[in-house]
């Protein structure tokens, strides 16, 4: 099993994980642009407010990757504890 894409430093999306939609790439490229604007001079009222609510939903999908990823790696764990389980062990001498 491989951990990463072949293209990538990224970890592989585990199975059964829902891809990215296309309305997030969307919003998050929003926000990253906003981010900049930010730094090379400041935002509007009502951009600062965009901002704040696409940094939320950015957080929340953190979260619910980081949700999915822990119970990847679970089962991960699980697997090789079966592996380590069924080895058949040296007697130590």
């Amino acid at each position: 099993m491989h951990l990463f894409d072949s293209d990538s430093r990224l970890p592989r999306r585990p199975r059964g994980a829902p891809a990215r939609s296309h309305a997030w790439r969307v919003a998050n490229q929003r926000r990253l642009e906003l981010i900049r604007k930010r730094s090379e001079g400041g935002l509007t009222e009502a951009e600062e407010e965009e901002l704040r609510g696409l940094q939320e939903l950015a957080d929340r999908q953190v979260e619910e990757l980081d949700a999915r990823m822990l119970e990847h790696l679970a089962k991960m764990e699980a697997t090789v504890r079966q592996v380590i389980d069924h080895e058949p062990r040296s007697n130590d001498q």
